[in-house]
């Protein structure tokens, strides 16, 4: 979970010398053990794919809001 992340990108002009800057902030990450016989590869894959489903979905219906209020 990333609670705040900020591109800056310089002109265009600029970005031949400078490079991008970005700051990732407020990040949670956790972790857990799991037993070797319970490991299923199918199971993550969807696992995964499963959760970055819902954060695009989140992430859409946030965008939409705050479309909606401009």
């Amino acid at each position: 979970m990333i609670g705040r992340m900020e591109i800056t990108v310089p002109s265009f002009m600029k970005l031949t010398s400078y490079g991008l800057k970005i700051k990732v902030s407020d990040v949670f990450i956790c972790l857990s053990m799991l037993e070797v016989d319970k490991w299923n590869k199918k199971s993550v894959i969807n696992k995964y794919q499963s959760m970055k489903a819902q954060s695009i979905k989140t992430l859409m219906a946030n965008s939409e809001m705050m479309n909606e209020k401009n």
